[in-house]
């Protein structure tokens, strides 16, 4: 008897529950960045201080991490890879998601969502939250950073859970 042949992708409904809920959440926090940068893009003509330290300012970024400059045609792609890379580690290399694993991922896709759909839509990615010297960011920075610590930080645990 022929093996019927199976087309790649067509199984992404044999999500176990931990990477169902690892995509769910990572969608929800693409979401609540696109949101808070839409309030900021509609709400913040002029910046809104809370401290001496601390502010919302709208800001249109065309670089990456602390507005290095780095053009479009490497940073797209670059970001889709990772986030492929990311997606077939999670699926492959992750047996028991753990909560961990899920937070780590989730903010990491999330993010990395948050801040493609600012590239491809407009150019330029809005940042929004300026905290003392350091440079402007956005919640999807935020939550690639914390994403990222975490992962690191816990790496043996999030790949033997």
């Amino acid at each position: 008897m022929a093996m019927k042949k199976k087309f790649p992708f067509t199984d992404w409904y044999a999500l176990n529950s931990g990477q169902s809920i690892t995509l769910i959440a990572a969608l929800a926090l693409a979401i609540m960045d696109q949101l808070a940068k839409w309030l900021a893009y509609t709400q913040l003509a002029a910046p809104l201080r809370f401290t001496s330290w601390f502010s919302l300012q709208y800001t249109e970024n065309t670089g990456v991490a602390f507005s290095l400059p780095i053009p479009h045609f490497i940073i797209i792609p670059l970001t889709i890879t990772v986030l492929a890379g990311l997606i077939y580690f999670g699926a492959h290399h992750i047996k028991i998601w753990s909560p961990l694993a899920i937070i780590a991922i989730a903010l990491i896709i999330g993010g990395a969502l948050g801040n493609l759909y600012d590239r491809l839509a407009h150019g330029f990615v809005i940042d929004f939250i300026k905290v003392g010297w350091w440079p402007t960011f956005n919640l999807a920075d935020a939550f690639l950073t914390a994403g990222i610590f975490l992962a690191v930080a816990f790496y043996g645990k999030i790949k033997k859970a």
